[in-house]
């Protein structure tokens, strides 16, 4: 019971071992590796959906009001007119479409090549003189544009000629500085504001040299919100998924949405939580929203609905996870049918393969898990990475602008220190100021002037080293008012002069700055705006004499786009530095040259310039995908830098940290297979070593044995072989000797048919039988059955013949005395504290008479069959078998044969057999098989009562069976 209890437990723990280890350690490892993922997926999709918003915004952008709308509008209009072989017929068509989607919001003024109005595209009938007149100033500022000329438009010519006129005409708040609106670079174009108090307050032009145009554009086009509406159905036309919309910041409640009414009451949380907060990206319960601001009065948003197939990882891991369960189950049960119903055959070998490998696969798929978690952190830390190393990179940029400027000083310095050693307190000779004019231009200032302490202007030149009429007047008293301090020529203080108070000593903190500021290069403020300034004194000033007075000014962004051009596209393009580029705010020109690549990263630049951080962003660039961080400068104002990195360097890195881990699970798997072989080796060689030795035996090759390699369990398992096989040997030699005791030929004694055999259940028998013929007429008849089977059985069988060879013809003449004799034997052998004993049965036959005497010590009754009569006895009478007692205990029986009756001696192999329903054969199946299978033949009488017996039992393994018939046959 306790053994019972125990094997219960025993299985118990095995089973739940094997359900823990092949069920719920996996599907808790695959559970917590598939919601790690999904989160992760989930976590890249919301960046790439607010990223998706982001980018459609960006197309907005440019159009950050009504007058940029139309601006855009009217531009593109004229750049495909002036593509066209025939622009005005061209534009005949294009501005009746204009007008037809605009009613009473566009008046025009085209002028062909020639100068000449086109009558039929001309709204304005009147004033042909007027608007003649504008065709030439209009054509004459966009020359002047196009050159590049930093001189004021409204010191142009045929401004000053004509500006009465024009400002007639266009308006009466018309500045000329405004000409050039329409033609600035990127987001700083726009209309003209021309008149507040018409109905057509503004005006765009372009002219060129194939069609020139003027539009004038009503208030009510500019007041309403047309344009953004007429942009924002046209944006939401392509693209299905996402939504744009925009909202007045008077009127956030109600939104412009063209679909996606359902989600309103979140697209205005959203548009308020962007006002509370500032926070572009907002995520509902039925959306994501992006929020930005194009003007200060709108507010545009793009939005895409959620799938919540995509949003929902708990409800997907759940639906997968009971997918796989169903799939494993599904391949365990047909494995277990494979294996166990059909009992297919599968090697031990790839048992322990796949076992192994099931092993490893548990912890490399938790280690994938983390791998993924690891990539995906590793990716970020990447683009982190960049963008930190980049912001640092192009702070370092923008300091170096100071350095550089620093350089020019001390390079402008050295000019002057050497023009000064030359020519010490002498005035300078003219080549002597053609060499310091020379040396200037170098450094391309926008203006240049030399003055001396007389007054007298040397040169004022610009960029290109032309004269330049504007600011001498200005730049002659300064020098001349810093001259005459510096030469100690007290000045009265005239108060209506500004120029002449830095004499008066109230104002010595501006004379103390110019000398410190002197030699250097400097931002200085000159009437209204500021420039980048270098002055120095020219002469002895240790001897105070100051002889000349030399100014260099740059725009801001003209000295800029110097460093640029002259130091930041030479700087050795390597690593971050391959990837940086520059801009300045009034130009559309990328240092270096990436016009053609470049497009989205100039609009990246251009957005970057109205923030004041660093800006990150992706974009395309060169055909590929990139990160790039932007940022304004600090010390370079008017500059924007960016550096652009491909996503592609960002992904090699990840898929060499994945090959390598790739590598390593390869690697991994790999060694687990071979340790797994090497451990089915180490049991197999065993295994076949031990069937070699099985086959060995079967073969009864008893000279075979095992090599014992290792002292393990197989060694110890081969050793119990070997002597196995040893015994094994012994035995078939005891069963050699064995067959040998039995008789080697069946009698012939007629008139009576004998024959008799013995089937062993084992390698030695303990059955005995044999025949002895006494004389002519006389034979003796032995069959017995020592208790037991094997090696004991054979001795006490083999003792048995010994004592029927030791007797004489007398004693087996005397059944009686013979019988005793052999109990003697018998009784003397003893096996441990038990006795050996044996049944035993005497006949003997004459075959004068047919009688039989039968002696019968224990054993089974002899069957006597009437062939005649169809009918059988058992000679029964009760005995003990010899060797139990100390004196033996047997009986007599005395039987006369009759021609077809037959007799049959058999053990108790026979007649107690069982079958495989456990029925046992018994001595009533067996008389009526003898009696149904009745033959004179005696051999041919055995065989098909033998035949009968196996057919019955099954033919399995039993115990010893014998059998003897003797038959008289009839004649």
């Amino acid at each position: 019971m306790r053994t019972q209890k125990t094997s219960r437990i025993g299985m118990f723990l095995q089973y739940t071992g094997l359900v823990f280890c092949f069920f719920v350690f996996p599907f808790f490892v695959f559970n917590a590796s598939l919601g790690s993922l999904l989160a992760l997926r989930l976590e890249n999709h919301r960046h790439e959906v607010f990223q998706q918003l982001s980018d459609r915004l960006k197309l907005l952008m440019p159009y950050k009001d009504e007058r940029r709308y139309y601006h855009l509008m009217l531009q593109r209009l004229f750049d495909i007119a002036r593509q066209q072989p025939d622009p005005v017929t061209y534009l005949e068509k294009a501005i009746a479409r204009l007008k037809q989607r605009h009613p009473q919001r566009f008046e025009f003024i085209v002028w062909n090549k020639a100068g000449k109005v086109v009558e039929k595209l001309t709204d304005e009938k009147r004033f042909r003189f007027v608007i003649n007149r504008l065709y030439h100033v209009l054509r004459e500022v966009t020359a002047h544009i196009a050159s590049g000329d930093s001189e004021e438009i409204k010191k142009l010519t045929v401004i000053k000629d004509n500006i009465n006129l024009i400002k007639h005409f266009l308006g009466r708040i018309f500045i000329p500085e405004t000409l050039s609106q329409p033609y600035l670079a990127d987001d700083q174009s726009s209309l003209i504001l021309s008149d507040y108090g018409k109905s057509r307050p503004y005006f765009w032009y372009h002219t060129d040299d194939k069609i020139s145009m003027l539009c004038f554009i009503a208030w009510d086009a500019i007041n309403d919100n047309r344009g953004i509406t007429s942009l924002v159905r046209a944006a939401n036309q392509n693209d299905e998924d996402i939504c744009i919309g925009f909202a007045s910041l008077h009127d956030l409640a109600n939104p412009y949405l063209i679909k996606n009414f359902h989600i309103t009451n979140e697209v205005v949380l959203a548009l308020a939580k962007y006002e509370n907060s500032s926070e572009p990206t907002i995520e509902t319960a039925n959306a994501q929203i992006v929020v930005q601001m194009l003007n200060p009065n709108t507010r545009i948003f793009a939005l895409k609905l959620k799938n919540h197939e995509i949003y929902s990882p708990e409800t997907i891991r759940l639906r997968i996870t009971i997918q796989a369960i169903v799939l494993y189950l599904l391949t365990g049960l047909l494995l277990y049918f494979n294996f166990k119903v059909r009992q297919a055959f599968f090697s031990i070998r790839w048992k322990l393969l796949l076992l192994f490998v099931y092993a490893n696969i548990a912890p490399l798929t938790v280690l994938g898990a983390i791998s993924y978690d690891y990539l995906q952190n590793r990716k970020v830390a990447l683009r982190n990475e960049f963008q930190l190393e980049s912001a640092r990179l192009l702070r370092e940029l923008d300091s170096r602008f100071v350095v550089q400027r620093e350089n020019y000083a001390r390079q402008l310095n050295a000019i002057i220190a050497r023009s000064n050693a030359e020519s010490g307190s002498n005035m300078l000779t003219p080549s002597q100021i053609k060499q310091i004019k020379s040396a200037v231009i170098d450094y391309k200032p926008s203006e240049a002037f030399l003055v001396d302490r007389n007054g007298v202007l040397h040169f004022a030149i610009n960029t290109d080293g032309k004269n330049v009429s504007h600011s001498t007047s200005y730049v002659k008293r300064l020098a001349d008012a810093i001259l005459k301090f510096h030469n100690r020529i007290i000045v009265t203080a005239d108060k209506s002069d500004v120029l002449t108070k830095i004499a008066d000593p109230e104002h010595t903190d501006f004379v103390r700055n110019s000398i410190r500021d002197s030699n250097k290069i400097w931002p200085m403020s000159i009437g209204d705006s500021t420039k980048i300034s270098y002055w120095s004194i020219l002469g002895n000033q240790s001897e105070y004499v100051s002889n000349y007075f030399l100014l260099l000014l740059w725009d801001e962004e003209e000295f800029q786009k110097i460093f640029l051009d002259q130091y930041f596209c030479r700087l050795p393009r390597r690593n971050l530095m391959a990837g940086a580029y520059a801009r300045t705010d009034d130009s559309r020109q990328i240092f270096p040259d990436a016009s053609e690549t470049g497009s989205e990263l100039a609009s990246f630049l251009r957005d970057a310039a109205h923030t004041s951080g660093n800006t990150y962003s992706s974009l395309q660039f060169a055909g590929k995908a990139h990160l790039v961080t932007g940022w304004r400068g600090k010390n370079m104002n008017k500059t924007c830098f960016a550096i652009v990195y491909p996503t592609s360097e960002i992904d090699a890195e990840i898929a060499e940290i994945t090959g390598h881990m790739l590598a390593g699970a390869t690697l991994s798997i790999i060694l687990t297979i071979i340790i797994a072989l090497a451990v089915a080796r180490q049991f197999l060689e065993p295994i076949r070593s031990l069937s070699t030795a099985a086959t060995a035996i079967s073969v009864h090759d008893y000279r075979y044995r095992i090599e014992i390699a290792d002292k393990d369990e197989f060694g110890h398992l081969g050793q119990v072989m070997n002597r196995m096989i040893e015994g094994l040997g012994e035995l078939e030699i005891a069963k050699v000797v064995q067959e040998s005791l039995f008789p080697e030929k069946q009698p012939a004694f007629m008139p009576f048919d004998i024959f008799g055999r013995s089937v062993a259940s084992t390698t030695l028998a303990g059955d005995y039988y044999d025949f002895i013929e006494i004389d002519d007429n006389r034979i003796s008849i032995m069959i017995g059955d020592v208790a037991g089977q094997g090696i004991a059985a054979a001795l006490i069988m083999a003792m048995a013949k010994a004592g029927v060879k030791m007797a004489s013809n007398d004693e087996m003449l005397d059944g009686a005395k013979f019988v005793e004799e052999l109990h003697k034997i018998l009784y003397s052998f003893k096996d441990g504290q038990r006795r050996r004993m044996m049944t035993f049965q005497y006949l003997l036959l004459d075959k004068t008479t047919a009688s039989v005497d039968i002696y019968n010590a224990g054993h089974c009754f002899p069957l006597l069959i009437d062939s005649k009569s169809s009918q059988f006895r058992y000679l029964e009478t009760a005995s003990k078998p010899l060797g139990v007692d100390e004196s033996p205990d047997y009986s007599k029986h005395s039987v006369s044969l009759q021609p077809g009756q037959a007799l049959i001696l058999y053990t108790d192999g026979i007649s107690e057999r069982q079958n495989e329903a456990g029925e046992t054969f018994g001595h009533d199946r067996l008389a009526q098989a003898a009696l149904q299978n009745y033959q004179n033949n005696s051999e041919r009488y055995y065989h098909a009562l033998y035949q009968e017996y196996l057919d019955w039992s099954g033919k399995n393994g039993g115990d010893d069976c014998t059998m003897i018939v003797v038959v008289y046959p009839e004649s």
